[in-house]
């Protein structure tokens, strides 16, 4: 009951979470020479962090659902990450956009860990991939890189292609041998209601 009372409410803070997420990059995108400006994106930035953190608390007592982790993380990062760039950092969000992916990569890993109590291969393969492509990209915007980003893309192509089949094939293997570490059929729809662990709570009380 105390459940299905949270879901509103979760999903109201989400929402509200997304619009300042996109206020703060509006902001960012017309970015005018006006230091109220500056500060009333910093306080939208500020209340977007203290969102994902009521999200995590929630989620973490109540709903137990992966999702709601994870989007409260994700709002959490992204929020220490922008108030970084806008008052300590002294680069632009032109030049650290990719830390964004890199923060979204994270926050799936501990999501799954804390959803599951352990690791899994469903959340920590994506997770190193989103990882790596933040960090690759992440190389070109601070100009780390200075090659052609398709000439890289022409060369490299085929090998990244070929390291994601070889990492499937290899999940595969894995999963045959160590179920414990795999996501089961039934914990597919991680971003369903269905998901929810109040399952397992209402079992124990029969």
């Amino acid at each position: 009951m105390v459940y299905e009372k949270m879901l509103k409410p979760v999903y109201s803070m989400i929402a509200a979470g997304i619009v300042l997420a996109i206020s703060s990059l509006v902001f960012v995108i017309i970015n005018p020479a006006s230091k109220s400006i500056d500060i009333l994106n910093l306080i939208l930035l500020i209340l977007q962090a203290g969102v994902g953190i009521a999200i995590m608390i929630v989620s973490l007592k109540v709903t137990h659902k992966f999702f709601h982790i994870f989007i409260g993380l994700v709002f959490l990062f992204w929020s220490i990450i922008s108030i970084l760039i806008n008052v300590v950092l002294p680069y632009t969000e032109k030049e650290l956009w990719p830390l964004y992916g890199v923060a979204a990569a994270i926050a799936m890993f501990i999501s799954g860990y804390k959803k599951y109590g352990s690791i899994k291969f469903g959340y920590l393969i994506p997770s190193i991939f989103f990882f790596g492509m933040g960090i690759w990209y992440l190389f070109f915007s601070m100009n780390i890189i200075t090659m052609s980003f398709r000439l890289v893309v022409m060369t490299l192509g085929p090998v990244f292609l070929i390291s994601v089949a070889a990492i499937l094939v290899i999940y595969f293997l894995v999963q045959q041998k160590h179920k414990e570490l795999v996501v089961s059929d039934e914990e597919i729809g991680v971003f369903s209601d269905e998901e929810a662990s109040f399952k397992f709570d209402s079992e124990d009380d029969e």
